[in-house]
């Protein structure tokens, strides 16, 4: 099995935003419940921790990395360009963790070089080399980070991470508000928006909107629609 972000860790639900850095909390209000932990959800779907083989990650805040030290036996994939030796809790990581998988040399730094146009965007990486997961290259929200393209058997989804936030930003020219690119973001936002013109069969899921996914999908099964982040299990 892989996954693609692993949403809030579970000390969220015990101690909400007391868990980050003392001005990053003035700044978010952020709740979970313990059920909706990332391994309590594999639990209730009937999977195992350890069946999980491939974890992609759009960036490292720690509202996508969810209890990520769990996972002792997959392969975690994030994007060049991030900078793993400078992680700091006031910008929103969670340091320990990531340096703990590092120094098990779980963590694969993915190397754009190699990747080949797609569509709309400028680099995409054919990371099993059957076109099921295309890595496409975003480096707007944090510097490093990805969005994932997948093929499923009704029709491709896009998996943005933070590169679109809500659907709403699509409607907009204006620049992401919490970015560290903003030319970068917008870039990205209108290779997305002209994506979804192209290709409407393209089910777009942000980062932290649910609000427009559509329910009758027989490839899709969806476990999280009142979470912060989601994950997104294809049922074949």
């Amino acid at each position: 099995m892989d996954l693609f972000d692993l949403g809030l860790p579970a000390e969220i639900a015990e101690s909400a935003e007391r868990v980050l850095h003392p001005i990053t909390r003035r700044l978010f209000s952020t709740r979970s419940l313990p059920n909706k932990s990332i391994s309590n959800q594999l639990s209730k779907a009937g999977f195992s921790l350890d069946s999980v083989k491939y974890i992609f990650l759009s960036h490292l805040h720690f509202d996508h990395i969810g209890d990520l030290n769990e996972f002792k036996d997959a392969t975690i994939v994030i994007g060049e360009d991030t900078d793993l030796d400078h992680l700091s809790k006031l910008d929103g990581f969670d340091p320990e963790p990531i340096h703990d998988l590092n120094k098990l040399n779980l963590i694969q730094t993915l190397s754009f070089h190699r990747g080949t146009p797609l569509a709309t965007f400028e680099k995409a990486i054919d990371y099993f080399k059957d076109g099921s997961i295309q890595i496409i290259k975003g480096g707007g929200h944090v510097d490093g980070s990805i969005a994932l393209l997948i093929q499923l058997q009704d029709g491709p989804v896009l998996l943005s991470g933070d590169e679109v936030v809500h659907f709403d930003w699509l409607n907009h020219d204006d620049v992401q508000r919490i970015s560290k690119n903003p030319n970068r973001i917008a870039d990205i936002r209108n290779r997305i928006r002209m994506l979804i013109q192209l290709a409407p069969e393209v089910v777009l899921i942000p980062g932290h909107d649910l609000s427009k996914l559509p329910l009758n999908r027989n490839d899709i099964i969806y476990h999280n629609l009142d979470y912060f982040t989601q994950e997104l299990w294809p049922t074949n």
